[in-house]
């Protein structure tokens, strides 16, 4: 098939009238920030669609930019709104890690139940974090496509449907194929580290990002505590009921509490709101795209996770590096408890041993804290003064000492 004749450049940006920007015309001067700096907030699929994919083209339309309604963003959202949405993603971290780290309390029921050895057993927790490290690469780039919301709402959703086979299932076989769906459908820290680039600029994050790693890291420590009360006087059925209860109440509170946080989504939406307040001929990136997502867009969706990852050193070498830390929480999982039996520990006691490893985290990310706030200084000392759009949201911040963690 031949390929569509477009426009040369040139003529197309003639075509296009300009948008009236109410913060360009106060300082007299083009924004500072300009397209390059949103460009890792914006869709990458937005790029590809311009360039393999047509695009509606109507007389008079106007493409509405984020530096157009940079007021209606995240990043101009309350500092009390930001922590309140970044607390409750902090939950829905913890309880997606609590379901890895809790499931070892269940091995010793399963061999029970089903006759089989501890390592058997231990294969449900194993596939579950394999599909984990999958799942959240499959997510995130939707996330961007189609809005963080509906994303970790349905993220959520399946990870607790899975909850409900693995404690009324009838073999093992039916547990690990579920632990397997269970993990695919976890979102994790790849949709919920994206949120916090939603509300906060790249020089601002540090505090942002400390505190959602923290609900990454603590989420597997918890497990086994709460799980040394489960092992103790329930049964292994509970260890998935629990994960459940605690899936069903996170997702609650995001369903409540969370709003859209993605930037090309929250244009699209106040393009909707200006066409019926009257502004005619005025869309968001994704509304003139036609088709939304083709064949070639799909794939590149889902492939660009794994691409970033073998082609970006930066990438590898952290998720290596995020892939030891982990090994380490779960071989102390699996060794604890060898380990406090040879005191005659019961169940419970080992289970709250793990409270030194949080203990630790705890430590290591308030000593961290001084650090990210020195390094966020010395970049706004190093930062040219200019005219920003971020003068448009200065109303709302906030006098809160903490008002520069939000700004």
């Amino acid at each position: 098939m031949a390929a569509p004749n477009y426009p040369p450049l040139s003529e197309k940006q003639e075509e296009e009238p300009k948008i009236h920007n109410p913060a360009t015309k106060q300082t007299g001067k083009k924004s500072a920030r300009g397209d390059d700096a949103h460009a890792e907030h914006a869709s990458d699929s937005e790029t590809s669609s311009n360039s393999h994919g047509p695009q509606i083209e109507k007389s008079g339309e106007r493409k509405l930019t984020e530096d157009d309604c940079y007021d209606k963003l995240g990043f101009c959202f309350p500092w009390y709104k930001k922590w309140t949405i970044i607390s409750v993603i902090f939950m829905v971290q913890m309880s997606m890690n609590f379901n890895t780290g809790v499931y070892a309390n269940a091995v010793t029921g399963l061999t029970e139940e089903f006759h089989i050895s501890e390592q058997a057993a231990r294969v449900g927790q194993c596939v579950f974090l394999v599909a984990y490290a999958f799942g959240c690469e499959l997510w995130a780039p939707w996330s961007e496509e189609f809005g963080r919301w509906p994303i970790m709402q349905l993220s959520l959703f399946l990870v607790n449907i899975w909850q409900i086979p693995c404690a009324l299932a009838p073999n093992f076989g039916t547990i690990v194929v579920c632990r397997v769906l269970g993990g695919l459908s976890s979102a994790g820290g790849s949709v919920t580290l994206g949120m916090t680039a939603d509300m906060w600029e790249p020089d601002n994050q540090g505090f942002a990002v400390a505190y959602v790693v923290l609900s990454s890291v603590g989420g597997s420590t918890i497990g086994p505590v709460f799980g040394g009360f489960i092992g103790q006087w329930l049964t292994w059925e509970w260890v998935f009921w629990i994960q459940l209860i605690v899936g069903g109440f996170t997702q609650a509170l995001h369903f409540f509490l969370v709003p859209e946080t993605r930037a090309s989504i929250l244009v699209d939406k106040e393009a909707k709101r200006r066409r019926k307040a009257g502004e005619e001929e005025v869309y968001g990136p994704n509304e003139l795209k036609s088709p939304r997502l083709d064949v070639h867009e799909f794939l590149a969706l889902w492939r660009r996770p794994f691409e970033m990852f073998l082609r970006e050193p930066i990438v590898l070498f952290l998720s290596l590096l995020s892939g030891f830390s982990d090994a380490l929480i779960f071989v102390f999982t699996e060794s604890f408890t060898l380990v406090f039996e040879q005191w005659n520990m019961n169940t419970l006691c080992i289970g709250l041993t793990f409270c030194s490893i949080l203990v630790g985290y705890l430590i290591a990310y308030f000593i961290f804290l001084p650090d990210v706030y020195r390094q966020m200084q010395l970049r706004k000392k190093k930062a040219q003064p200019a005219a920003t759009p971020s003068a448009v949201c200065s109303s709302s911040s906030s006098s809160h000492p903490w008002n520069q963690l939000a700004s």
